[in-house]
């Protein structure tokens, strides 16, 4: 008679593990804080652009293009500014280039950077709408850049209060107090001053006491 094997009882199932509680714990605190962030950074967002401070940004980048415009055109018009009556069809393409393009590619989670179309009147864009115009200085128009005295001072452009398609006069400082308003954070909105751009390149706010304060655009932000 043989001897039976000895007993072996048979392994236990491996016992279902549920999905641990740090687990849990870590997803919503990732949760929370992504929401956090985006609740923060969309406040922010629309503190700066109630304000007009991503109006600026948009502002300013047209008036960078205009110049880089005018420079390409009076290359290829022998030094020549263009014509007051269609100075604007006449640097639509470089306004397209230079504006139009490289808002579209500009990307800033706290502005909101819109530009003027580029068919319509130029002027800074706030809310959707235009809240001025770009005038073109007519004492500059048909003249050579590169021979224009005291670059620094002689305006080309400059921002005024109706926009127009080819808005083009003699240059005049515009009015302080019917300037667009700029909000800062924690404080109350306040005219801002018209914008100029002068011969040298240089854009520049034109402030209360006739003073060119010189700002520009760069990746969206003002400096």
């Amino acid at each position: 008679m043989s001897t039976p094997p000895p007993f072996e009882p048979l392994p236990d199932e491996p016992r279902k593990k549920g999905p641990k509680i740090w687990l849990w714990v870590i997803l919503g605190v990732v949760v929370i804080c992504c929401g956090g962030f985006a609740y923060f950074a969309n406040a922010v967002r629309n503190m700066f652009n109630s304000g007009g401070v991503g109006a600026m940004t948009g502002c300013l980048l047209a008036y960078e293009g205009i110049y880089q415009g005018l420079e390409d055109y009076a290359k290829e018009h022998d030094g020549k500014l263009p014509p007051a009556d269609t100075w604007q069809v006449e640097l639509k393409p470089y306004y397209e280039k230079y504006v139009t393009a490289k808002a579209e590619k500009m990307e800033n989670p706290l502005f909101e950077i819109a530009v003027a179309k580029a068919d319509e009147p130029w002027g800074c864009v706030q809310g959707g709408k235009l809240i001025s115009g770009i005038a073109y200085n007519s004492d500059v128009a048909g003249k050579v850049l590169a021979d224009l005295p005291d670059k620094a001072e002689t305006v080309l452009v400059f921002e005024i209060k109706e926009p127009a398609m080819n808005a083009h006069m003699a240059y005049v400082a515009q009015p302080f107090a019917e300037s667009p308003l700029l909000k800062a954070p924690n404080s109350e909105a306040d005219n801002r001053g018209w914008l100029e751009l002068t011969a040298d390149g240089e854009t520049s706010l034109m402030g209360k006491s006739g003073k060119r304060n010189e700002v520009n655009a760069d990746f969206g932000g003002i400096e």
